[in-house]
């Protein structure tokens, strides 16, 4: 029987997303069941059409006044300036969702400093869904993969930290003690995917490759030892596994860029 979801919008109007019959897409019907009476936590992270620096700064700003901190608008352009601000999300954090904003806005800068719009939308219940969190086997990160056609949905990297491959690019320390801490893998499966909104393919250049390679090489065999994990590839940090596709990646387009938003999903058999 084939398990599929059902994603209801704003309008009332849906789309169906038909799972396949891989482990991990199982995992993620399973949450379903429990997760499906509750509404979706949809916000500006989730739509790539809201990445906008007046949206992001308003957010940012907002969350930041709202948990007593001080932000430099002067400096949101600085990645050394973010990660700051993501290390007092790091040791600030207590369950507060305005944390996860928070946290939301300074990823959300940094993608749009960088220049590259988001390729996917996000679709997450966020704290609700992590009573039901599960482990990945390593059977399932070996079907990670780089390269999604538009409608595909999958699941990836969903840690509170950063990949190996995102620590060095955003500049953090060359410090196997704070890698080990914030650099971390895919470990932990909550209810939340992505929906690929045109082809994505996320390798990276061979020059690229051989730069991280040098600098991952050093750390590498502590990082994984302390992860429990033979190997760690750049497939399975900048990657994903599928679970399945939407039946209409236009229709969905278009209810994004009129802020019709997703507000719930509910599984259904065939």
């Amino acid at each position: 029987m084939t398990k599929k979801l059902k994603l209801i919008f704003a309008d009332n109007s849906d789309l169906i997303i038909s799972l396949n019959n891989s482990v991990t897409a199982n995992k993620l019907a399973n949450m379903s069941k429990h997760l499906q009476r509750l509404p979706l936590r949809f916000c500006n992270y989730d739509n790539p059409f809201s990445h906008t620096f007046e949206i992001i700064n308003k957010q940012l700003l907002e969350n930041a006044n709202l948990l007593n901190i001080t932000v430099d608008q002067n400096r949101l352009n600085d990645q050394l300036y973010l990660n700051g601000l993501h290390e007092i999300y790091e040791n600030g954090y207590n369950g507060d969702k305005i944390w996860l904003e928070f946290h939301e806005s300074i990823h959300m800068r940094e993608t749009i400093n960088s220049g590259k719009m988001p390729t996917t939308c996000s679709i997450d219940y966020r704290e609700a869904s992590g009573a039901l969190a599960k482990k990945y086997s390593i059977e399932e990160l070996q079907t990670c993969q780089l390269t999604f056609a538009a409608g595909d949905c999958f699941v990836s990297f969903a840690e509170l930290g950063k990949t190996p491959y995102n620590y060095w690019q955003d500049g953090e320390p060359d410090n196997i003690n704070r890698m080990v801490q914030l650099a971390k893998p895919m470990e932990t499966m909550i209810f939340r995917f992505r929906i690929a909104l045109t082809d994505i393919d996320r390798s990276i250049s061979q020059q690229e490759q051989i730069e991280f390679d040098n600098w991952f090489k050093p750390y590498k065999n502590d990082w994984c030892k302390h992860w429990s994990l033979p190997d760690w590839t750049i497939t399975q940090m900048n990657g994903g596994i599928k679970i399945g596709e939407i039946n209409n990646v236009d229709m969905l387009i278009d209810n994004l860029k009129n802020h019709n938003n997703p507000i719930k999903v509910i599984l259904i058999n065939d």
